[in-house]
C-alpha cells in the first residue's frame, strides 16, 4: 500500500507566502508530488528545483473548480490533498500521517480550531458544511466527483460535501493564513460567482432527481 500523497493547488500567485509553503511541503517524505495549476503564468516566481513539482497551465485563468478537476485527473496517488494557496501548513507530515489512518472518504478543514495548540485533530463531521471547509480537502482519487465545468470558483467543495456521506473535519497548529485577495482582484469574479450560484442550483435540482444524495 502506497501512503504517499499528491497535493493539488490552483494559484494566481497572489498570496506572497505560497512559495514558502511549497518549500515546507517538499520536506515531507510522504509527498509524492505537488501539482500546481498555474492560472497566471506571467507572475510565476522562481520555484525550488524538485522533480516532485508539476506545473499545469493553459496559459490563462481556468478558475478553481476546473483546476481541481485537471489536477485530480493528472495526479498519480490515491491520497489527494486539494489545498488553497493562502495556507502555509508547518506540520504537513503530521497531517499526512493522521490522514493515512483515517476511514473518512472526505475530510475538510475545521477552520474554527486552527492553531489552538492541540496538534493535529481529526473528528467526524456532523451537520452542514462550515466556512473554510474547502480550504483544505482530503479525498481518495476514486471518490472524487468531477465538478461541472460551468461552476468555476465556488461550490466545488459543496458538491463534494453533498455527494460523499462519510466525512471528517481536521484542524492543526502552526498554520499561517493569508486571506486571498484573488476574488477582490477583478470585478469579473463577482459576475462569475453569481453565475456559479445559478449553475449550482441547477446541479442541485438534477442531483436530487438522480438521487445523488
Amino acid at each position: 500500500m502506497n501512503d504517499k500523497f499528491s497535493i493539488i493547488v490552483p494559484t494566481m500567485w497572489i498570496p506572497e507566502k505560497f512559495t514558502e509553503a511549497i518549500k515546507k511541503y517538499l520536506k515531507s517524505s510522504l509527498l509524492q508530488e505537488i501539482i500546481i495549476i498555474d492560472n497566471n503564468p506571467s507572475q510565476r516566481p522562481i520555484l525550488p528545483k524538485d522533480d516532485r513539482i508539476k506545473i499545469l497551465t493553459k496559459g490563462y485563468n481556468i478558475f478553481v473548480n476546473p483546476a481541481w478537476n485537471w489536477g485530480v485527473q493528472t495526479s498519480k496517488m490515491e491520497n489527494l490533498i486539494i489545498l488553497n494557496d493562502d495556507l502555509v501548513i508547518e506540520n504537513i507530515n503530521n497531517v499526512f500521517e493522521t490522514l493515512t489512518e483515517c476511514d473518512f472518504d472526505l475530510v475538510g478543514l475545521d477552520y474554527r480550531n486552527l492553531n489552538l495548540g492541540n496538534g493535529v485533530m481529526l473528528k467526524e463531521k456532523k451537520g452542514d458544511m462550515t466556512n473554510g471547509f474547502g480550504c483544505f480537502l482530503y479525498i481518495k482519487k476514486y471518490k472524487y466527483i468531477t465538478i461541472p465545468e460551468d461552476i468555476k470558483i465556488w461550490y466545488g467543495d459543496r458538491i463534494l460535501f453533498n455527494t460523499i456521506p462519510n466525512k471528517g473535519e481536521i484542524s492543526f497548529d502552526k498554520t499561517q493564513i493569508e486571506l486571498s485577495r484573488t476574488i477582490k482582484s477583478s470585478n469579473d469574479f463577482i459576475h462569475i460567482i453569481n453565475k456559479d450560484k445559478e449553475n449550482f442550483k441547477k446541479w442541485i435540482s438534477i442531483a436530487h432527481q438522480n438521487k445523488l444524495f
